[in-house]
């Protein structure tokens, strides 16, 4: 049996946490071992950390070299894997198969699983963009807004039916965030549809489509696998709408760029915070050639965007901030200098008050966020490198300020009429008659 399609079958949410890690092992990060650490602190409370470590490095080391023995990994009666989940993994990375014998027990270590026994969502959302990265049948799906959640076991009901779901998370948008995530959601970065506008009327498409979707609850962020047939997942998507007669309440991705684009944004908190804050008309030609040029640069020297971290100016231009004196930092923060990437200006030193390292700013999604594919330093991480923080202030204070307005809004209900103010709160009047 392949192990990568085992692994990428099974639900158990720390099969790909154990993945990375083992891909990664040799990373001057902290992060990769933090997560593995954390994620064995709760399946082996009992176990002290540094050998517990010690020992996933040699069960690493071994089956590189000689594979995986017959009867290591087991599986139960529910097809998810019981023993052997350090193997798996490591077999998956290299590509190799295995045997798996089959036992009376059962487990059941899915994300939610984790989450309720204590994982940090960080650790939980990193794995999530990891999984649609490997799983070519991954799509994304956008619960939205104007769906109240009371109704999600109804909808999970539905794409268990026609597929696995794999991750979820709730997802608090601004108006500008979600306007933003229209045009991610349809098309990639450099090819989007017409109807999403252009910087000419501000994307009114995309503004529009936003306020069709706006509510009371948050986004709901589903990682959905089905069949590579996209049919599949275009009638999951139709039954939903059925189901609430409307079809501004889910979407869910077509092709697997966007599932990432998607994933890279909701499952990252510094992603999140950067689309909220990024104002819907802004268009920056310059950039976007820019980082056009450096995707194909980077592919042509066979190196990957996840391996280096724009910064300082860079991140304020995602937002469209003018940078201030203290921020001239150059654009790209590369990781990796043999080859050196074309295009781009590796940052020599770190500023001392950082207290950082450069394969933590690379790695650590702490400290980044992704915008078009590319990691982009997080602006808590530029908030304290800056003399003056008053640039990332001024940002953070416009998304909150576009939070209130954009989900500001008009409902009409039988006999009454509701105002919805940030996305929380109602509020009931009726229209007195002239």
């Amino acid at each position: 049996m392949n192990a990568l399609q085992l692994l990428l079958n099974s639900t158990r949410f720390d099969l790909v946490m154990k993945y990375a890690c083992a891909a990664h092992r040799d990373s001057k990060s902290t992060f990769y071992k933090e997560m593995f650490l954390a994620q064995h602190a709760i399946l082996s409370p009992e176990e002290e950390g540094e050998p517990a470590w010690q020992e996933f490095l040699s069960v690493c080391r071994h089956v590189q070299e000689e594979g995986v023995s017959a009867g290591v990994i087991t599986m139960g009666r529910n097809g998810e894997v019981v023993d052997g989940a350090v193997e798996l993994a490591c077999a998956a990375l290299y590509g190799q198969e295995v045997e798996v014998h089959e036992v009376q027990e059962s487990v059941d270590y899915h994300f939610q699983w984790f989450l309720d026994h204590g994982l940090d969502r960080l650790y939980a959302d990193y794995t999530a963009i990891e999984y649609v990265r490997l799983q070519p049948s991954a799509h994304v799906v956008n619960l939205h807004s104007r769906v109240d959640s009371v109704h999600d076991g109804d909808v999970e009901a539905i794409l268990r039916k026609h597929g696995m779901l794999y991750y979820k998370k709730p997802v608090a948008l601004s108006a500008d965030g979600y306007a933003n995530i229209k045009k991610i959601s349809y098309g990639t970065f450099w090819d989007r549809p017409l109807w999403i506008g252009n910087a000419d009327d501000s994307f009114a498409g995309s503004r529009r489509h936003a306020q069709c979707s706006i509510g009371v609850a948050p986004l709901r962020a589903y990682v959905f696998v089905c069949d590579d047939s996209t049919d599949t997942a275009r009638t999951a998507k139709e039954e939903v709408r059925r189901l609430f007669m409307g079809g501004n309440c889910i979407h869910i991705n077509d092709r697997h760029p966007e599932a990432v684009r998607l994933a890279e944004t909701y499952y990252n908190d510094n992603s999140l915070e950067l689309i909220n804050a990024r104002p819907v008309a802004h268009v920056d030609e310059a950039m976007d050639t820019e980082l056009k040029a450096v995707s194909l640069a980077a592919e042509s020297a066979g190196i990957s965007p996840l391996s280096f971290c724009g910064t300082g100016e860079a991140t304020l231009r995602v937002v469209n901030a003018a940078p201030s004196s203290q921020l001239v930092y150059p654009c790209v923060l590369d990781a990796d200098t043999k080859p050196e990437l074309p295009l781009t200006s590796p940052l020599s030193a770190l500023p001392e008050n950082g207290g950082l390292t450069v394969p933590d700013l690379v790695h650590h999604p702490r400290y980044y966020g992704f915008h078009a594919g590319f990691k982009f330093l997080a602006l808590p991480v530029l908030e304290q490198w800056a003399e003056s923080p008053a640039d990332v202030q001024l940002i953070r204070r416009r998304a909150a300020r576009d939070s209130a307005q954009g989900f500001f809004r008009k409902v009409e209900k039988i006999g009454c009429r509701q105002m919805v103010f940030a996305g929380k709160f109602r509020f009931c009047y009726k229209k007195r008659k002239k």
